[in-house]
């Protein structure tokens, strides 16, 4: 299979799942939407919906995983502020969504996908794919050291689901022709930095 079908084949089953869920996803049907005249394509190449989860995975995180880490490592733990690491989480996400363009279903996809599996469930099975990510709370417990790590983890977990949400709202927009392009999306990562920021911040 060229490189092009197989992006074709991941791009419809983000959208699929994005559209109905994971617990409806069928791989003929993801051949069928990539437009591939074999319909069985997928199960073919990918084996099953968890191979082609791990597809997908794989695809996206080597996307915008290398920019957050190599922005973590920039971060000095002694001095580290919460925006810095909340900026350091969702700008690579922004950058992935801006180079895509529209339309796109990857930030749909990622919020299915969190509504569907849940955030611990997606940490423990594909943590190889969001190690940068998981660095995100043990440096914010060092720049929030009166903070409970449990209120911390907490709120970290509601930032990422807003964030989620955030982008997949940008993406409908687009469908209804209400779009704003790259510069909503960095309007959008901006705003939900800040919301963060202070979200963190805040006393117990």
């Amino acid at each position: 299979m060229s490189a092009d079908a197989r992006l074709l084949l991941i791009a419809a089953a983000e959208q699929l799942v994005a559209q109905h869920g994971f617990a409806a996803l069928s791989l003929r049907q993801v051949g069928v939407v990539a437009g591939q005249r074999n319909n069985s394509a997928a199960q073919y190449h990918f084996g099953t919906k968890d191979g082609l989860l791990e597809a997908i995975l794989t695809t996206r995180s080597e996307r915008g995983e290398p920019r957050r880490r190599e922005m973590l490592a920039e971060l000095d733990p002694a001095t580290v502020t919460v925006e810095e690491i909340l900026t350091a989480l969702i700008l690579p996400a922004a950058e992935t969504l801006a180079a895509a363009g529209y339309p796109s279903w990857i930030a749909r996809f990622t919020d299915r996908m969190i509504n569907d599996l849940s955030l611990g469930l997606i940490e423990a099975r594909w943590a190889a794919h969001f190690v940068g990510a998981l660095q995100a709370g043990p440096l914010l417990q060092q720049a929030l050291p009166d903070h409970d790590p449990a209120l911390i983890r907490q709120r970290l977990s509601l930032f990422v689901v807003l964030a989620a949400r955030a982008f997949a709202h940008l993406e409908t927009l687009h469908d209804r022709g209400e779009g704003q392009g790259v510069a909503g999306i960095h309007r959008t990562a901006a705003d939900l930095i800040a919301m963060g920021t202070v979200l963190l911040d805040r006393p117990e």
